[in-house]
């Protein structure tokens, strides 16, 4: 429960904060860069609070962070076509970076196994 609740938390306020906060044109580091690294930053947190790496519940909660801004935009800002924002955050946003946290979370769990040796 440590781990979903750590990585849920950590990814659900990069989320927050790069849908809300973070500037669109930024030039630095684009948004989707900060969007695909949100799943990866919740796993490495979650990962070294709990000294565990379960990959099926982070997916669980790294899709019901990203759900749960993409609901709250949705109604912040009077979204009429709900479904396709759902079908475009998932193929655009959360797939990517849940791909990406998932290689990083199989590099970690190797990490951690060779750590107990």
């Amino acid at each position: 429960m440590r781990f979903f609740l750590a990585n849920f938390l950590v990814t659900l306020s990069v989320y927050g904060f790069t849908s809300f906060w973070y500037p669109a044109g930024a030039t630095i580091v684009p948004r989707i860069v900060l969007i695909w690294a949100a799943p990866i930053l919740g796993t490495l947190v979650a990962s070294l609070m709990t000294r565990a790496s379960w990959l099926r519940i982070a997916l669980g909660a790294q899709a019901l962070a990203i759900y749960m801004v993409c609901a709250i935009y949705c109604v912040i800002f009077h979204e009429r076509a709900i479904l396709d924002t759902l079908q475009y955050v998932t193929t655009i946003y959360f797939l990517p970076g849940a791909m990406l946290a998932l290689l990083v979370g199989l590099l970690v769990k190797v990490v951690l196994r060779l750590g107990r040796s």
